[in-house]
């Protein structure tokens, strides 16, 4: 079975808040949930939130004796505002069997996540693009039957 994990990012109090949401794989409906509460609010701390996602990706890892495939799936709207996310990219790739997707929603020209050898990175114009990207990540894992997960 397919586990998810979530870490999002937003405007609270005028301070850019980051939270993590635990791996599960019956609570599809809680990261759905979540997902749609989300809204643009001007920064973009990736590299932190590659951070916290590499972290619980490890600790799912150790939870799993190491067995199945890891995915970190980042959708971003802009540029990184606490960084180079790139860096982050390759220490990630460089020390662990996580393969990083990347997905630029509605993005002009090239983004620092597209890190040729280390990210898979495409760009998404819109909602139903951004929804086929996501089921292509998701397609290339063994274990994740695509048809469960509608963006919407």
């Amino acid at each position: 079975a397919a586990n998810a994990g979530l870490v999002a990012f937003g405007k609270s109090s005028g301070k850019t808040i980051t939270s993590r949401h635990k791996f599960v794989s019956a609570d599809k409906e809680g990261i759905k949930r979540i997902m749609h509460e989300m809204v643009a609010s001007g920064n973009t701390p990736l590299v932190r939130s590659m951070g916290m996602g590499f972290e619980m990706l490890q600790e799912q890892a150790q939870r799993q004796g190491g067995y199945g495939e890891y995915h970190m799936v980042i959708v971003t709207d802009g540029e990184a505002s606490d960084g180079n996310p790139a860096n982050m990219a390759r220490k990630i790739v460089l020390s662990s069997p996580v393969i990083i997707n990347a997905i630029g929603f509605c993005l002009n020209g090239k983004h620092s996540l597209d890190v040729d050898g280390y990210t898979k990175f495409s760009v998404a114009n819109d909602p139903a693009a951004l929804s086929a990207g996501l089921k292509g990540v998701l397609a290339e894992s063994e274990s994740f039957d695509t048809d469960t997960f509608v963006v919407q």
